[in-house]
């Protein structure tokens, strides 16, 4: 068998695509099939299954935006393959705060020594038709660079450059590809999405033929139910030299030692499934994974790891309010229970033009008024840092209010920040946290402006007694599903005759018949007034466009 011959093979097996035979000229056929082996046990035992789970370093491999939330850690991992391949895998994380994480990997995989091999007969026997001419050790490595961070809380992002070279004897091919990624988390509690675009790049070359790098789609998705231990993870897969895949994954957390996990991948080839464990102690992780590869037979992978940082405390002094925040809410994040809800009541202002307060609604389940708690804390959360603490003693109140500052007195700037509510029973059980509320910030409110013709409204004759409707136009924003608009229109008696609401970013033309709400008629020959607000989502004031205001008079 001819030297590429051999390769393809190996590679073919390792990464589940067909690589050029030496003979073939036929450009477009995909090369560098090592870059869509899987790396990291835990993410090969939840049957790859990854694109959308905030991961450890080994997410840089498979959506670059799954490392934003990451500390800075260290680990690596020993792929052992079947027919005496192998491949090793090292990454590392640096936390930047605020800034961002970066991170980088290499990984190289080696298959055994292949013999170049000559044809010199056309014999029935095939030991007799070739001759050995030597043999060489074929290779790949890539090294990865990439940078992810989050965009006000709740959008994930995040980008990598990859070079990669494979060495077939005397021939070599270099590419360099990007992957892009992105992370979003929904309002469903524990509910996340990702989607990564990988390999992006020109064509290698090796010798006189061309090839496309493996470009894989991903699109996945995981849960982890507030109050549970477990974690669901779901992803498919749509490369370009190979059908769609759908992987399953699934990882369970006994009591934050432990994780036994298991995956499943839809994909007509010879591992289906795959099953593994991992276990934490004291910042270190051992992960273990194995896959089968059918009449191959079976694969391992083992990766060791160490976290250096605490994703809540880097940002925060040793010692105060905020540090001992922190330990309270890791404590809190292994006892979680489902039983206090709080809701957002004014969510949107912008502490730093002095415009509103945020604020939630505090509902306690029965089992949790009897006895009282001993304490409350709602835990304000700036990029991963508690920003803010509000504690008291006893049961909390209805509404908790928030000011925008620090725990500094500094105002927080524009973004997300989301929120937890934490008790401590007085009779001595565990603590008790609550979902996840969310505060908007802005540094500036949008101005809208309202455009009005008094013509439509006052008849020009005196002796026209008819109401010609009244048109408003409402403009300006962008888009906000955060923010909204109300038009108020107040009778001559001082109370609220009629009002129309929209959403800002919508440019609105309302069309006004004199009638009001309820069923309300006009009153002839008297003075209206009307007002454009700025309102949250929920209906809360933010500011009123008193500049706006009008007075118009139905003509008799």
């Amino acid at each position: 068998m001819g030297r590429m011959g051999t390769l393809a093979l190996a590679a073919g097996l390792l990464g589940g695509a067909v690589c050029a035979q030496a003979d073939q000229t036929d450009t477009g056929t995909t090369a560098a099939t090592f870059l869509k082996l899987g790396t990291g046990a835990r993410a090969i035992a939840m049957g790859e299954a990854y694109a959308g789970v905030l991961g450890d370093a080994t997410a840089l491999s498979y959506n670059p935006a799954g490392i934003a939330e990451s500390v800075s850690q260290f680990d690596y991992t020993h792929n052992a393959w079947f027919e005496g391949a192998f491949s090793e895998h090292v990454a590392g994380l640096g936390d930047l705060g605020n800034w961002g994480v970066v991170g980088a990997n290499i990984n190289y995989l080696s298959i055994p020594s292949q013999e170049v091999t000559q044809r010199i007969a056309a014999t029935a026997d095939p030991d007799q038709n070739y001759t050995v001419l030597g043999s060489f050790s074929p290779y790949d490595i890539y090294a990865t660079l990439g940078y992810a961070n989050a965009f006000r809380n709740l959008l994930d992002y995040g980008v990598s450059l990859k070079v990669s070279e494979q060495n077939v004897d005397n021939s070599t091919a270099t590419a360099i590809g990007i992957d892009l990624g992105a992370m979003y988390r929904t309002s469903i509690t524990g509910l996340q999405l990702g989607a990564s675009v990988q390999n992006l790049g020109l064509p290698s070359q090796m010798e006189n033929d061309s090839f496309d790098l493996p470009e894989i789609a991903r699109f996945g998705a995981s849960y982890t139910p507030l109050g549970k231990d477990m974690t669901l993870a779901a992803e498919l897969d749509a490369p370009n030299d190979a059908q769609t895949v759908l992987a399953l994954g699934f990882e369970y957390d006994l009591g934050n030692v432990l994780y036994p996990r298991c995956g499943y991948r839809f994909d007509g080839n010879f591992n289906p499934w795959s099953a593994g464990f991992g276990v934490k102690i004291m910042g270190a992780e051992v992960d273990f994974a194995t896959v089968p590869y059918g009449d191959l037979g079976q694969t391992y992978r083992v990766t060791v790891g160490y976290k250096f940082g605490n994703p809540t405390a880097a940002q925060l002094p040793a010692t105060g309010p905020a540090a001992a925040a922190v330990k309270a809410e890791q404590a809190l994040s292994q006892t979680i229970t489902s039983r206090v809800e709080i809701q957002a009541v004014q969510s949107v202002f912008a502490p730093s033009l002095g415009i509103g307060t945020g604020s939630v609604k505090v509902d306690l389940g029965p089992d949790l008024q009897t006895p009282a708690p001993e304490s409350w804390a709602l835990y304000i959360f700036e990029q991963k840092a508690v920003c803010r603490v509000l504690r008291g003693t006893g049961t909390p109140p209805e509404k908790i209010t928030w000011d925008g500052a620090r725990e500094d007195g500094s105002k927080v700037g524009q973004g997300v920040y989301p929120a937890r509510l934490a008790l401590k029973s007085a009779d001595g059980k565990p603590h008790y946290s609550s979902n996840y509320a969310y505060f908007v910030v802005y540094g500036n409110l949008p101005k809208l402006s309202l455009k009005w013709d008094p013509r439509a409204i006052s008849p020009k004759k005196s002796d026209e007694f008819r109401i010609v409707p009244a048109p408003f136009q409402i403009v300006g924003g962008v888009p906000d599903k955060n923010l909204a608009w109300r038009l108020e229109i107040v009778g001559p008696d001082g109370t609220l005759f009629k009002t129309f609401k929209g959403a800002v970013g919508d440019s609105a033309t309302l069309i006004w018949d004199g009638n009001g709400d309820n069923g309300k008629e006009y009153y002839s020959n008297y003075v209206y007034e009307f007002r454009l607000i700025l309102t949250d989502s929920l209906g809360n004031t933010l500011s009123e466009q008193e500049h706006q205001m009008r007075r118009m008079v139905f003509a008799q």
